[in-house]
């Protein structure tokens, strides 16, 4: 639009309007509001940046923790595995684990601390572990501690099982 009138330029206006502006000389305020914007732009692409890998270095650490978490676990089932043990180890069953006196290792037992009372043979008490199908030991401790968040989640899956309309929506390619 012809900023006096009001009316809209030709085609042969515009043209002539941009190279006009193409060979307008810039001047030093022109200079400084494009290192300003290029710097904002910058600034602005260092901020996201920054922001991206503070949430990828937060994740790696995560992931770093939890496998600290799972060697621990899987030493630990090994060495619950090489205790000493009398008969045969079922998944679903709970194991008790003490030390043997001589603390030469682990010795497995269906006796709880509590049934041998005073008369335990052993030095002490290591824990309470039950055997998982996929043979890795759980200590009984969590299963005591579950948490209602993960009773509801488990809850709420169970639910979801039981609806195959629900299922089939989520498997089905159409939808």
């Amino acid at each position: 639009m012809d900023p006096v009138n009001g009316e809209l330029l030709s085609d042969a206006e515009l043209s002539a309007l941009s190279l006009r502006k193409r060979h307008k000389i810039a001047t030093s305020t022109d200079l400084v509001e494009l290192a300003t914007a290029a710097q904002n732009a910058v600034d602005f692409v260092n901020s996201n940046s920054c922001t991206k890998l503070r949430e990828i270095v937060s994740q790696m650490l995560s992931l770093k923790d939890r496998a600290v978490e799972v060697l621990e676990e899987a030493t630990r089932d090994a060495q619950l595995h090489q205790a000493m043990c009398n008969m045969v180890k079922r998944p679903g069953c709970i194991f008790y684990f003490y030390r043997k006196t001589d603390d030469s290792g682990l010795v497995a037992s269906i006796i709880s601390p509590s049934e041998w009372g005073k008369t335990c043979p052993y030095a002490s008490f290591f824990g309470a572990f039950l055997l998982q199908n996929d043979q890795s030991w759980i200590p009984v401790e969590r299963l005591k501690n579950k948490t209602n968040r993960q009773m509801e989640i488990a809850s709420l899956v169970d639910r979801l099982r039981n609806q195959p309309t629900f299922l089939n929506a989520l498997t089905d390619d159409n939808h």
